[in-house]
C-alpha cells in the first residue's frame, strides 16, 4: 500500500548542573493507508439477484454504499457485456438478453484510504414468449391455409409447423406455415398441427396446437335428372342428364386438381347405372350424391 504520510518526531532533552543538553534526535513515522470497511452493495442476497427478461422494462439497479474515503464510486461490467450496459456513474443496467452479467464497483481512495471494490452477479433467466392459434374449419375444395399465429410477445425464434399424430386426410404443412391439400381428394376430418416457437436468446421455446376440420360442403339444393322415359316405367330410355341446381357446377368427381366442372353431366350407358355425382359452389365440394337411372 501507498502511504498516508511521514511524521517527523524531535525528541530533546534539556541539561542540568552537571550535563550540557542532549543532541536532538529525529525519527520518521511512517503512518499506511487504511483498508476500507463496509464497501458492499445493497442487495446481496443471491436469490434476490435473479431477475427475468423484460422484468421493470429491462432496467436493474443495485448501488454500492459504505467505507471511509472521500472517493467517488464507479460501475462496470467485468463479465457479461452481451447480457447488459451499464452506466457507469449510477450503475443501473439495461438488460440486453439472458444470461448472467457480474458487475464491479470501485470507490476510489483519499489522503488516508485505499480504493475498495465489491461485485455482484445477476442472473437474467429468458422470459416466455406469447403466442395464440386457434382452431380451424374448412371446406373440402380448399387449396391450402395460412397457419395465422397472433404473436404477443415474441423475439426473434423461428416458428416451426408440423402436423401431429394421424393425418387421414392428406394434408402437408411446409415451413412457413402454409397448409396444402393437394393430397386430400376425397378426404374429410381432422389434423392436430403444432405450433413451435423456438428459443432464442430473449424467450423460451413455446408449443401450442390447434385442430383443422375439413368437412364436405352441405348443398342446399339437388341436383335434377332428366330425360325421356318408356311408358309408365320410369326408367330413361335415352340420354339422361344431371343439372346442378342454380349456383352449383357438377361433376363425377371430386379431384381437387385438373378436374373438369359443368352445369351437366350426362349418362349415356344402357342399362341399369349407379352414378355418384359431387357438386362445387365456389371452392367448396359436397360429398358424394347417388343417382341410379
Amino acid at each position: 500500500a501507498g502511504v498516508c504520510g511521514v511524521i517527523t518526531v524531535r525528541v530533546e532533552k534539556a541539561g542540568d548542573d552537571c550535563y550540557n543538553a542532549a543532541t536532538p534526535v529525529d525519527k520518521d513515522i511512517t503512518i499506511n493507508f487504511a483498508d476500507q470497511t463496509g464497501f458492499d452493495f445493497e442487495i446481496t442476497d443471491t436469490d434476490k439477484l435473479v431477475v427475468t427478461y423484460n422484468d421493470s422494462n429491462n432496467k436493474f439497479s443495485n448501488k454500492a454504499s459504505g467505507g471511509q474515503s472521500t472517493g467517488s464510486i464507479s460501475y462496470e461490467i467485468t463479465v457479461g457485456t452481451d447480457v447488459a450496459d451499464i452506466n457507469a456513474e449510477t450503475g443501473e443496467l439495461t438488460i440486453k438478453q439472458a444470461g448472467q452479467v457480474t458487475v464491479k464497483a470501485v470507490k476510489s481512495g483519499d489522503t488516508c484510504y485505499n480504493a475498495a471494490q465489491a461485485t455482484y452477479t445477476l442472473t437474467v433467466n429468458p422470459d416466455s414468449p406469447e403466442f395464440s392459434v386457434s382452431d380451424v374449419e374448412l371446406i373440402y375444395g380448399v387449396q391450402e391455409y395460412q397457419i395465422n399465429v397472433q404473436t404477443a410477445l415474441g423475439g426473434s425464434g423461428n416458428y416451426v409447423y408440423t402436423i401431429d399424430g394421424t393425418n387421414d386426410i392428406g394434408a402437408t404443412v411446409d415451413s412457413n406455415g402454409k397448409i396444402t391439400f393437394e393430397n386430400s381428394t376425397g378426404k374429410v376430418g381432422s389434423i392436430t398441427v403444432n405450433v413451435k416457437k423456438e428459443a432464442d436468446n430473449q424467450y423460451k421455446e413455446l408449443e401450442k396446437n390447434f385442430t383443422l376440420t375439413l368437412s364436405y360442403h352441405v348443398p342446399t339444393s339437388q341436383p335434377t335428372v332428366s330425360g325421356a322415359t318408356k311408358n309408365e316405367s320410369g326408367w330413361y330410355t335415352g340420354v339422361v342428364t344431371i343439372t346442378a341446381p342454380e349456383g352449383y357446377l357438377i361433376s363425377y368427381s371430386n379431384d381437387l386438381i385438373g378436374n373438369a366442372w359443368n352445369e351437366t353431366v350426362t349418362v349415356n350407358t344402357d342399362g341399369v347405372n349407379s352414378k355418384k355425382v359431387y357438386l362445387k359452389k365456389g371452392n367448396e365440394i359436397s360429398d358424394a350424391i347417388s343417382f341410379e337411372s
